[in-house]
């Protein structure tokens, strides 16, 4: 959408006329009043394109000047403002949009009214006829600069505001983009910015050609390669992959200065050094004999401004977070000084969560976490597929952070035509995710997405991102698994590109999918090639023979034979733990041992009482038994034998009934006190009888109990440990479900078995299947087809071996026969 601001005039009468007239080419159709001032009393989509509306012509003409005419007031430098909006050839808006834009640019420019202020309206009109000559769909505003209050409008920066306003209408209405607006984000170069471009440019390819002169083989390396790249898109990729690696400001800083940038702050008013507004970023020894040339944040990108990037990591975008301030003051430091602190232009610091340089990392293990690396941004794009179209701010967000990895990449590769393809890809990604200050997020069909307007699943691209800035600084050389692993990443975020690019195509970003589209192509085939460069010949691969059938099998048997040594090893390390805290089954079994002696102690503690009791009971049935017995005798005699023997009838029955409820008592007693030396009995013998401990044990007898927990809590100490040690040697074999007779078998298996016996055989094992995965997935397509077509021709050569005679009395079950389907009998 363009804009052209005419001359300040003096005639409304004579625009009025040209505007409903035929046109300088009778391009003008089908004119109508699409919005007009309320004091006019016009309707929206007034007509006035017959012969008979001519009248009407003319009173609109008086009516937006009459007042001024009535009062006399007539600025020497004229009063008529007059505005042409249009559209590119092919792009049309129906007339309430253009009521839309018209209307927006009238509140923009202070035409209209204001109650509160007491500002009187102008008097306008927008106009919208049929195409012009080139065929731009296109409206104009004829504003009255006299307002209705016979004061004059002073339209200050117009221009700057009508340029603005077009940009925002483009976004909002899936229109055209232009690059370098005002207010659109990406800035475009200037004339002395592309010559000192091509200065550096010269020398570096002067540098390179001395360089090649002295070898006999070798690559140019880095950005730019082919083409010189202007400064500001150098710092731009720079500070964008910056932002994306960072968690908070002051990593964002520190990682700026690792990435060779010099980097200021910029201070509140009034001296005020506890807040930073902003700040400003340069490249050191930006062109020959020259000092840096500063650029503020913003002027490099709207969404690299600091309170956009603040708005990444905090809810405060205009508040410093506290342990920034000494990030801004070092890196400042480091600007101010650089030559005399050897700091600032070091591109090889480590972060401060890399690994140290002489760290030896596992075979395979760094390809494996670049492979790991490339299934997050895949997590990621599944994510963004299911973003709703509307979610301008979210698909902004999501094309920042990839454009932001790209520029990460960009600078990991070493390969110097990949590495030009993503710095370009990452700058055609960045400006294509410039939005406005605040973006629409209603799609063109209505629908209305707010809320959360976080790009989904930034948590994946920032650890992806952090990842990828660890590993561009550790400086160990790259093999071909981890240089097929990156091609397989960068197709990744191609597929987050081509998400992105969908989404500016549904959005009508004609301009934007277009760009897109070419710099996806041309990456993808960057990143194939580099793999293709780094990939041997399959016959030189360890499993490059087997058909890929075959290859999807036995790798997906790694992979289960691997998931069951992690689980053993999670489980192992889960019950080691908890043997060195003391929590093993024979920690657990000292223990119970332990409380069951104690209890067993105390029972032979009682054990005397209780015999005494028994005793006591017994004797008291004797007494009794012998007083009954004594008694009997007597109840057959006569009135005057009783009473020789001092007693009588009655007397008699009284004491044989004491007698026999004293054998009763004695009874229960009795009875009571055999039963509790039988509980006490069996409690001492408990720990002796039970099945909680070794078979041998002897038999208990009295006071063994005692005994035992007296040296079992003299020495505890020394048994704990033991039986800690028991349960630190046997966690490996109960994590596997071992028992000692399957402990036996499987020495027995491990001696004549070819799979992995090992997690770490597993891993590596599973690393070569992924890794030539890998490159047949990242190969070029003439490439991949060449070498099918060679593991086929192999195949079909190989000498088939011999048939064995048949048994009859051996059963051959069904995965006996020979190997079916392509490649099948490689790698077996």
């Amino acid at each position: 959408m363009n804009n052209k601001i005419m001359k300040r005039g003096k005639n409304v009468t004579g625009l009025v006329r040209y505007l409903f007239g035929k046109g300088d080419a009778n391009e003008h159709t089908g004119q109508r009043i699409i919005a007009a001032a309320p004091t006019l009393g016009i309707a929206d989509g007034t007509r006035l394109d017959r012969r008979g509306d001519w009248p009407r012509v003319l009173d609109v003409a008086r009516d937006l000047d009459a007042h001024r005419r009535i009062a006399g007031v007539a600025p020497h430098d004229g009063w008529v403002w007059h505005c042409a909006i249009s559209l590119p050839p092919g792009e049309r808006l129906d007339d309430a949009q253009w009521a839309d834009v018209a209307r927006t640019a009238i509140h923009r420019l202070g035409f209209d009214a204001d109650d509160q202020g007491g500002r009187a309206g102008c008097r306008w009109i927008a106009v919208h006829h049929g195409p012009s000559a080139r065929g731009n769909d296109h409206i104009h505003l004829a504003v009255n600069l006299v307002r209705d209050d016979l004061t004059i409008a002073a339209p200050g920066r117009d221009r700057i505001a009508m340029s603005r306003l077009c940009g925002e209408m483009e976004r909002r209405y899936g229109l055209h983009v232009v690059e370098g607006r005002p207010g659109r984000g990406m800035p475009g170069y200037t004339h002395a910015a592309k010559e000192r471009a091509e200065r550096a440019h010269r020398r570096a390819r002067t540098a390179r050609t001395a360089r090649t002169q002295d070898r006999t083989q070798g690559r140019d390396v880095g950005e730019g390669a082919g083409r010189a790249v202007p400064e500001t898109a150098t710092l731009a990729r720079k500070i964008r992959a910056a932002a994306t690696a960072a968690t908070d400001e002051a990593e964002f800083v520190q990682a700026a200065v690792d990435a060779g940038i010099w980097v200021r702050p910029r201070y509140g008013k009034g001296g005020d050094r506890s807040q930073v507004v902003g700040y400003s970023a340069a490249l050191p020894g930006s062109d020959a004999g020259a000092g840096p040339i500063w650029y503020g944040g913003g002027k490099l990108a709207a969404d690299l401004s600091l309170p956009r990037l603040r708005a990444r990591w905090t809810t405060s975008p205009k508040t410093t977070p506290p342990g920034a301030l000494p990030a801004w003051q070092h890196a400042n430091d480091l600007a101010a000084g650089p030559a005399s602190t050897g700091a600032g232009t070091r591109v090889d610091a480590a972060p401060a969560d890399a690994p140290p340089a002489d760290a030896a990392p596992a075979a395979g293990e760094p390809a494996r976490q670049w492979r790991q690396a490339a299934g997050r941004v895949g997590a990621a794009a599944r994510a963004l597929d299911d973003l709703p179209h509307g979610d301008t701010a979210a698909w902004a967000a999501a094309a920042s952070d990839t454009a932001g990895l790209l520029s990460l990449l960009a600078d990991r590769v070493d390969d110097g035509e990949l590495a030009a393809e993503l710095a370009d890809a990452a700058y055609t990604l960045a400006w294509s995710a410039q939005t406005p200050r605040h973006p629409h997020t209603r799609d063109h069909h209505g629908g209305d997405h707010r809320g959360d307007h976080r790009a989904p699943a930034r948590s994946d691209l920032a650890e992806v991102a952090r990842f990828v800035r660890v590993a561009t600084r550790r400086g160990t050389a790259e093999d071909a698994a981890v240089a097929v692993a990156i091609a397989a990443l960068v197709l990744a975020l191609l597929a987050m590109v081509r998400l992105i690019q969908a989404w500016h195509d549904h959005q009508q970003h004609r301009r934007q999918a277009a760009a897109l589209g070419t710099r996806y192509q041309r990456c993808r085939l960057a990143a194939r090639a580099h793999a293709g460069n780094a990939a041997p010949p399959w016959h030189r691969r360890p499993h490059g023979a087997v058909g890929d059938a075959a290859l999807r099998r036995q790798a997906d048997r790694a992979a289960a034979e691997l998931a069951r040594f992690t689980e053993v090893e999670g489980r192992a390390a889960v019950l080691l733990q908890q043997a060195r805290a003391g929590d093993g089954p024979a920690a657990r079994q000292l223990r119970d041992r332990a409380a069951a002696l104690a209890a067993a102690a105390a029972a032979e503690t009682e054990l005397p009482a209780a015999r005494t009791r028994l005793a006591a009971a017994l004797a008291d049935q004797d007494a009794a038994r012998a007083r009954l017995a004594e008694l009997a005798p007597l109840a057959d005699r006569g009135r005057l034998a009783l009473r020789a023997h001092g007693t009588n009838r009655a007397q008699l029955a009284r004491d044989q009934a004491a007698a026999r409820d004293r054998l009763a008592a004695a009874t229960t007693t009795e009875q009571n006190a055999r039963t509790r030396l039988a509980d006490l009995t069996l409690q001492a013998a408990a720990p002796f009888t039970s099945d909680q401990g070794p078979p041998a044990r002897p038999a208990w007898r009295d006071g063994a109990a005692t005994a035992e927990h007296t040296d079992l809590t003299g020495r505890w100490p020394e048994h704990l440990a033991a039986a800690i040690a028991t349960d630190v040697g046997t966690a490996p074999d109960r994590a596997a479900g071992l028992t000692a007779e399957t402990r036996a078998a499987r020495r027995i298996l491990h001696t004549t078995r070819t799979r992995p016996a090992t997690a770490t055989q597993a891993r590596e094992r599973l690393t070569e299947l992924r890794t030539e995965q890998a490159i047949r997935a990242t190969l070029p397509a003439d490439r991949a087809d060449h070498e099918q077509q060679q593991r086929l021709q192999h195949a079909a050569a190989r000498p088939q071996a011999a048939p064995r005679q048949s048994d009859p009395h051996r059963h051959h079950g069904p995965d006996k026969g020979p190997s079916r389907g392509r490649g099948g009998g490689f790698g077996r």
